[in-house]
């Protein structure tokens, strides 16, 4: 009995550490865009209960809680939709191993960028300083160097044709 086996790429650690830890912030972010945009009254209201607590009279927070609710819910649509892409993005790379997970994922950090300066501004884009987009670079970057472990997007094709 002859076993048969496919050649399948090895899946580096930092593959599995990036893709997992991507994909469990970008669930959170996903999750919580979707509560703002579809629930901002109940929001509104859990903020309000939350800034009565003692734990959360400091003035950082009361600026943290309007900023997300000063954001309209289309704005937060669009949002979501970056957040799927940057999911689906290390989804494809981790569980496909394929060259296009890569550049979806690298798409959505682009279009997050977008979003969060250009089309919402504000105090959000202020919370988002020069060092949370350093170490989003930075994560890029350690996702491009694992592209020699997935199928390039030549070969991707030819399979397809076949």
């Amino acid at each position: 009995m002859e076993i048969i086996k496919k050649d399948r790429p090895q899946r580096p650690l930092l593959l599995w550490f990036l893709g997992i830890c991507t994909m469990l912030d970008e669930a959170m972010s996903i999750l919580c865009y979707t509560m703002f945009m579809l629930f901002p009254n109940i929001m509104q209201m859990a903020t309000d209960k939350m800034l009565s607590m003692s734990y959360y009279q400091d003035d950082i927070y009361k600026e943290a809680f309007a900023a997300y609710l000063s954001v309209t819910p289309w704005q937060y649509a669009l949002l979501l939709l970056a957040s799927v892409a940057i999911f689906v993005g290390a989804f494809i790379m981790l569980v496909k191993m394929k060259q296009i997970g890569f550049h979806i994922y690298t798409i959505g950090q682009i279009v997050n960028f977008c979003i969060i300066n250009f089309i919402v501004g504000g105090k959000l884009a202020a919370m988002n300083n020069i060092a949370s987009w350093i170490m989003q670079i930075c994560i890029i970057v350690l996702f491009a160097t694992l592209l020699p472990f997935m199928k390039p997007l030549q070969e991707e094709e030819d399979n397809e044709l076949s």
